[in-house]
Order: structure tokens, then C-alpha cells, then sequence
């Protein structure tokens, strides 16, 4: 007997849990571990805003409303469940209500269920049942259609070139099949404090290298970034080499920053992890187990690709308003 705990509620499932006999024959986007958590959600709430429908009663056991509760979810209330899940609307309450109390009837112990509150009971689980899944469900219809226009937006590489008579001079090719991995130099700072001796008594400190070059003429700032630059080179020294799939796979990134020269392919890196990233991997057939590893992991995450010097163009705007201004504007989703 498998012990599923749903919203503080243990379920006694039996051999298929509750998510399972829910997905099963229906081509949908949740997975089972997901539906029992709206489902224990829906549980929860109505047991709050109803406590006396079971309250009379034991929970575990053969003989427990677990038990009832199990029964009732895969078995006949399983069609009016599984509607939100095929787009077909909201589960009918009064039809579940009558299967619970039918249920209930044929239960040694619960045949005495109260019919009254188990309609409230209904009315509270029904509604957040639907609230969870149907929001979660167009979720990923939003999630699917965003990353279709990430991939417009960042896979289409562009080629121009001098006119060759029977060649295309603007071309295009897909990034994930032309892409080779760069490796990286790590470097790890924490809190260390840069010091410029080319301009007595400057000191800068990573965190507040924004302040101190205020006032600085665009050529003091390109100077005072090289010198960095260089002592950052010289701190480097005996730093690991890696490929930079690492960076996901490693399984200890967070947080990282990627310094290189202009041209050196950061924003193509960038552009790279975006599209393995909205393409679960799909765009990608590799034998190399790095990669395989880095991919799998990209495939978990939802790329957000933020230009700077496009946020610059924004200053009245909130990271999180000049994504959606991106995505809205740019993505059209």
C-alpha cells in the first residue's frame, strides 16, 4: 500500500496513485505528481471550510474516510475529474456529491455521511480543484507558446557575405546545428576589492564600481574596465577549465557572471542555452555525455533573456515590467 500525503491528508492509494488513473488515456501537458498536488490542495481546503463532514469519523485504516476518499477519486469521480484536464469545463458537484455519499454508503463505517455538509464539502473542493488545474494548464499553453517565440527569435543565425553567382548571400542556419561549445575559464571572487594604481586613490570594490565611476569620462571608464580586466586575468591564474555546458550541469551555479572580449561569442552562448532551454532538449542529438547532462538540465528552466542595454532604454521600468514589455512587445505572446 503506497501513502500519498495530500495538503496534510494521507491517502491510501493502493497500487496506482490517484495522478495516474486521473492521466491515464488523456494526452495532457500535467504530470501525476502535479494533479495530486492540486488534488491535495482541493482536499485541504474543503476540509478547512467544511471540518465537520469527516470530523465524526477515523482517518486511517480500512475502515478510515482516507480510505473512502481514495476510492471516490479513482473510481467514481475519475470522468467528472478528469473534465478540466480535457478542456471540457468544470467538474459537476452535484454528480460528485451523490458519488462521495454513494461511497459513503457502501463504507462500514461512514454510511451515516451527512449529505448536507458533504454538498458543501464538494463545493469548496470543486472549486479549487478547477482553479488549481485550470491555471496550471493555461500556464503551459503560455509557457508553450513563449518558447516557440524564443525559438523564432534566437535560433535563426544569420550569414551576409560578398555575392558569389549561385550562392545566397543572406542565409540562414539553425543555431543549435552549427553551435560548438566554447569551454570557460572559472573564477570565483567573494567580496575581493580591486585596486587601480594608475589613478591614486581609487579604489574599487566589485559591488560599487557603478558609483565610483560616476562623473568619469567614457575614456576614464574604458581605461579604469581594461585595468580591471588585467587584474582579474592575473587573479585567474591556476582557475579550472571547462566546457561551458558546465555551467548548468556542474550543479553548484546559481549565479554567474561570463566576462569575455567583444566578439568572443557571449551572446551567442546566451542565445544557445535559450533555445536548448525552450526546446527541452528536443533540438539537440549529441553522444557527448557533458552535454547530454547540460541539456538535461536546460530543460528545466524557463529562459528569460534580458539585454541589457535594452533595459537601459527603459529606465522607468522594473526588471520584471521591461520582461513582460519584452515578451508582449518583441515575443507578441
Amino acid at each position: 500500500m503506497v501513502i500519498e500525503f495530500f495538503g496534510g491528508w494521507a491517502i491510501a492509494l493502493g497500487k496506482q496513485k490517484v495522478g495516474e488513473a486521473l492521466l491515464k488515456g488523456i494526452d495532457q501537458r500535467l504530470n501525476p505528481g502535479e494533479l495530486e498536488r492540486y488534488l491535495g490542495r482541493a482536499i485541504a481546503a474543503a476540509n478547512k471550510e467544511v471540518p465537520k463532514l469527516f470530523a465524526p469519523y477515523q482517518a486511517d485504516g480500512l475502515k478510515g474516510f482516507q480510505r473512502l476518499l481514495s476510492r471516490f477519486l479513482k473510481g467514481r469521480a475519475l470522468a467528472q475529474l478528469q473534465k478540466p484536464l480535457q478542456e471540457k469545463g468544470k467538474p459537476d458537484e452535484a454528480l460528485l456529491t451523490k458519488a462521495l455519499v454513494k461511497d459513503a454508503e457502501e463504507h462500514s463505517e461512514l454510511k451515516a455521511l451527512d449529505s448536507g455538509l458533504a454538498e458543501e464539502w464538494m463545493r469548496v473542493f470543486v472549486a479549487t480543484y478547477f482553479s488549481e488545474t485550470n491555471n496550471a494548464i493555461q500556464f503551459q499553453l503560455i509557457k508553450a507558446d513563449y518558447c516557440e517565440q524564443i525559438l523564432r527569435v534566437f535560433d535563426d543565425v544569420k550569414f551576409a557575405g560578398i555575392a558569389v553567382e549561385g550562392q545566397d548571400i543572406d542565409r540562414a542556419e539553425r543555431l543549435a546545428e552549427i553551435f560548438v561549445m566554447p569551454d570557460l575559464l572559472e573564477e570565483s571572487h567573494k567580496n575581493k576589492t580591486f585596486v587601480d594604481e594608475g589613478a591614486p586613490g581609487f579604489r574599487a570594490d566589485v559591488s560599487r564600481a557603478g558609483d565610483l565611476l560616476n562623473g568619469r569620462t567614457r575614456q576614464e571608464q574604458l581605461l579604469w574596465e581594461q585595468q580591471q580586466e588585467v587584474m582579474r586575468l592575473k587573479e585567474r591564474k591556476g582557475g579550472q577549465k571547462l566546457p561551458a555546458s558546465e555551467l548548468f550541469s556542474a550543479g553548484n551555479t546559481r549565479h554567474a557572471v561570463l566576462l569575455g572580449a567583444p566578439g568572443s561569442g557571449k551572446t551567442t552562448l546566451m542565445n544557445y542555452f535559450a533555445v536548448v532551454s525552450a526546446s527541452a532538449g528536443k533540438a539537440i542529438d549529441t553522444d557527448d555525455v557533458d552535454t547530454a547532462r547540460s541539456i538535461a538540465a536546460l530543460s528545466e528552466c524557463l529562459p528569460i533573456i534580458i539585454r541589457i542595454r535594452d533595459l537601459a532604454r527603459h529606465p522607468d521600468l522594473s526588471v520584471l515590467e521591461f520582461v513582460r514589455y519584452f515578451v508582449e512587445k518583441d515575443l507578441a505572446v
